[in-house]
């Protein structure tokens, strides 16, 4: 948002043209009609841009000095800039808490039918546990261990009864790739 809107700007410049002023000449001077013109003038008051002065029961405006207007401006510029170090520290802060909250959502198949799915979901059309890459230190549990994308998938793949599940939640899966690294790295050792 400008410090000063352009009608604003040109009564500003008015005033500092005409000095001492009727609200009729600085209307005349502007092009701008008097209706427009008090509004404008009542929120240059406010902000100690323009004065009012009172002579022989006459109202006259003038412009504020120079000197106070640089001082408004310097003002202005340095509230934005508290501002807007304040919306940066909100956003470095939410930055850093985006990567410690841990929103999660786990879903929960059971059946042959719902264990398809879920293969399909991970991406891996047909897939069967064959093709899911695992640790070789886990092949042997009846529980296969997967992560796909955002995506910790486990599953049992039982006959009588195979289920799966699945948690979305980045703390748990950065936990799940440093233990599968850490179980790689043991692996290649003799």
């Amino acid at each position: 948002m400008p410090y000063l809107k352009n009608k604003e700007k040109a009564v500003m410049a008015g005033l500092y043209k005409l000095g001492k002023t009727t609200v009729s000449s600085l209307a005349k001077e502007t092009l701008i009609n008097r209706t427009t013109l008090y509004p404008i003038l009542d929120k240059l008051l406010k902000r100690g841009l323009a004065l009012e002065i009172k002579a022989k029961g006459r109202t006259l405006v003038e412009a504020a000095s120079f000197k106070d207007f640089k001082k408004w401006v310097e003002r202005r510029k340095k509230r934005a800039e508290r501002q807007a170090d304040e919306v940066m520290e909100w956003i470095a802060d939410k930055e850093k808490s985006a990567g410690t909250s841990s929103p999660s959502e786990v879903y929960y198949y059971n059946g042959a039918e719902a264990i398809k799915s879920l293969c399909q979901e991970a991406g891996e059309p047909g897939a069967s546990p064959k093709e899911f890459l695992f640790v070789d230190k886990l092949k042997n549990l009846d529980i296969k261990i997967n992560i796909h994308e955002s995506k910790l998938i486990m599953i049992n793949f039982e006959k009588n009864e195979p289920w799966g599940l699945v948690i979305k939640n980045h703390k748990i899966i950065k936990a799940f790739k440093n233990i599968f690294e850490y179980l790689r790295t043991q692996e290649k050792k003799p």
